[in-house]
Parts: structure tokens; C-alpha cells; sequence
């Protein structure tokens, strides 16, 4: 028993199954991107390529690098890092606010530009608090009650998710709510907190969209896409054609009509849509489309 667990625990060791997950993940999201992003590429660069060469360098290629690196590097220290990465977090997303370092685009102020640098420093803060969770659920418990187990995690979470109200990034926001809530229902929490903690988070959900009316604008859109069909309502409403245009087969690989200019954002929070329009019901019926962009 012993033996098998050391080994499954040495430095090194890669999942192979999980590997060859990952891997048809990032062909696939690749190979999607860049149909989905030919004709934007061509209309600002004169090539269909350049944003399949980008993320292919810039994204699969560190990303592989990392994930070698990272399998060499024994789990346990990222425990001790845990601290790095929250301060990391916490400097990133208040530099995105300072004048010369944050770059805004589309009314949010999201992006932090260092130099040749260029990311999104809530991506590291949802990373940063996954790790810090599991440093903190998997630690002995020694009251079990809500100030000691539960408080300080909650405080950090707080203070991120204020930090991400200021960009703003709701989605973010409700992506670290989410995976805070699983992992401390999986780590042992009581019941009675995590209802404590869920009517919490949709009062506060209700006290944004009361502060910005606009979130609730997008609701009643989402809920009701004809409401608005040529302002807030036209992005879904052209998803919807998309989706519904494509039958159960779709028109195929690299024919989709809406991406000429008709569909916006095509290469983020549309690119579901484009994926269901070239290939069809059937075979997008199990793809999520985090797992693309």
C-alpha cells in the first residue's frame, strides 16, 4: 500500500489519461479557433492565420512547457507558494487599475500590459484561489465552526471578488463564487454554512445587478432575446441563428455564415455559436465553451 502510494505521488508523474484529455481539448480548440477567426484575421492582418499562430505559440506552446515544468516539480511546494500567488493576485488586479498598466476594452478595464506582457491577472486569481482553498480545506480542523474554518477563506474570496467588481468582470466573479462553494462542500463544510454562504452570494448578486441596471438588461435579454433585437438583444439573437441555422450536422468545418462580420466576438463569447453552426447538434452536444476559448 505504502509503495503504490509513493509512487503515485513521485516527481514526474503525469496521468496519462488525463494527458491525452488535455490534449484533444487544445487540438480541438485550436483547430475551432482558427475556423472561427479566418476572417477577422484576414480583414486586420491580410493572413487567415495569425490568430491561430498566436495562441499556438503564445498559448499551447508555454502552456505545454508549463505543464512539462510542473510535472517535474513535486505538489507540495505549490503549498508553500500558495502566499506568492494570492499577493501576486491581489498586485496584479490593483495595478489593472493604475494609469499606464491596465488596458480597457469594451467598456471593462480587464488587462494588465507589462511591457511585451500582456494578460488578464483575474485568470491567475482564480488559479491562486483554487490552490490557496485546498491548502486551507486540506489542513486539520481543530473547532469546526465558521470563524475558524470558513472566515478567513471568506475574507479572501471577499477581497478578490471586490478587486474584480472594480474591472468589472461578473462572469469571473461568479466562475470563483461557484468554485469556492464545490470546493467547500467537498472539503467538509456544515450544510447550514453553505446555505448561509449561497443566500449570501445571491443577495449580493441582487445588490450588483440593483447597482448596475445594465446586468439586469442582459438577463431580461437572455431570458427574452426579442426584446431588444438590434442593441443589447443582437449578439444572442445572431447566437441563436447560429445555433439554429445549423440543423443536426451543421453546414461543416470552416463554413459558417455568421462569422463574416455578422456575429460579434467571434473568437470568445461566441465561438460556441460559430463551433454548433459548422458542426451541427449533434456533435457540439458535449462541448463547454470555456474548454475552446
Amino acid at each position: 500500500m505504502g509503495k503504490a502510494l509513493n509512487s503515485k505521488l513521485k516527481i514526474g508523474s503525469i496521468d496519462p489519461i488525463m494527458l491525452i484529455i488535455v490534449g484533444i481539448l487544445v487540438v480541438f480548440g485550436l483547430a475551432m479557433l482558427y475556423s472561427a477567426s479566418t476572417v477577422l484575421s484576414y480583414s486586420k492582418f491580410g493572413t487567415t492565420n495569425y490568430f491561430f499562430y498566436h495562441p499556438l505559440l503564445y498559448g499551447a506552446g508555454i502552456g505545454t512547457a508549463a505543464l512539462i515544468a510542473c510535472s517535474l516539480i513535486n505538489y507540495r511546494l505549490w503549498k508553500q507558494l500558495i502566499p506568492i500567488g494570492l499577493g501576486l493576485s491581489f498586485i496584479f488586479l490593483i495595478m489593472v487599475k493604475i494609469s499606464g498598466f491596465g488596458f480597457s476594452a469594451g467598456g471593462a478595464t480587464r488587462w494588465l500590459n507589462i511591457g511585451p506582457v500582456f494578460f488578464q491577472p483575474a485568470e491567475i486569481a482564480k488559479l491562486a484561489i483554487i490552490f490557496y482553498l485546498a491548502g486551507w480545506l486540506g489542513r486539520p480542523k481543530k473547532h469546526h465552526n465558521f470563524i475558524s474554518d470558513l472566515l478567513p477563506p471568506f475574507i479572501i474570496i471577499g477581497l478578490l471578488v471586490f478587486l474584480i467588481l472594480l474591472q468589472p468582470d461578473l462572469g469571473t466573479i461568479l466562475t470563483i463564487l461557484a468554485s469556492a462553494f464545490v470546493m467547500f462542500f467537498i472539503g467538509g463544510a456544515k450544510i447550514k454554512h453553505l446555505l448561509w454562504t449561497f443566500f449570501g452570494g445571491v443577495l449580493a448578486l441582487l445588490t450588483l445587478i440593483k447597482l448596475e441596471p445594465y446586468r439586469l438588461r442582459r438577463i431580461t435579454t437572455f431570458l427574452n432575446p426579442t426584446i431588444d433585437p438590434l442593441g443589447i438583444g443582437y449578439q444572442i439573437n445572431q447566437a441563436l441563428l447560429a445555433i439554429g441555422s445549423a440543423g443536426i450536422w451543421g453546414y461543416g468545418y470552416g463554413f459558417s455564415k455568421q462569422k463574416y462580420n455578422y456575429l460579434p466576438e467571434v473568437m470568445g463569447d461566441s465561438i460556441f455559436a460559430i463551433i454548433a453552426e459548422e458542426l451541427g447538434f449533434i456533435r457540439v452536444s458535449g462541448i463547454d465553451r470555456k474548454s475552446v476559448v
